[in-house]
């Protein structure tokens, strides 16, 4: 089975970067209960950054799914052997991991195709491209 998570490097590190922290000093095997979600705010950048008592290895950050775009209100669905999530006349064409392309209106009108790792970069770029709006 694929990989579902990595270990960020601190470069990725912003105000509302969504990551999972573990939750125990020593993480042997990477369940589910063992984590807790975080969103980045103001005060943890300086802690993750000032060599903090939180090492790289107890944080993990999901590779972006199905799921989160869902999450996004994206609604799912196949357009010529390509998943596709459409919002509005927003389109996400979801390749191979971590490729994605965003198109406007209609298939002609490509205004990304690059790679996307995780769920904060998709909101951010969402952002950078004026698609974002207050559902996300």
């Amino acid at each position: 089975m694929e990989n579902k998570y990595y270990t960020p490097t601190l470069d990725e590190f912003y105000i509302g970067f969504e990551y999972e922290l573990g939750i125990e000093d020593v993480i042997k095997d990477c369940t589910e209960e063992k984590y807790r979600h975080i969103i980045i705010n103001y005060n943890w950048i300086p802690q993750i950054c000032k060599s903090s008592p939180v090492p790289l290895s107890n944080i993990r950050v999901k590779y972006l799914d199905r799921e989160n775009i869902e999450s996004l209100g994206f609604k799912q669905s196949v357009y010529m052997g390509v998943n596709c999530f459409k919002k509005g006349l927003t389109r996400i064409y979801w390749f191979n991991r971590p490729v994605i392309s965003i198109e406007l209106n209609s298939s002609t009108n490509q205004i990304f195709r690059g790679e996307i790792k995780n769920k904060s970069e998709l909101k951010v770029l969402l952002k950078q491209l004026n698609i974002w709006d207050q559902e996300f």
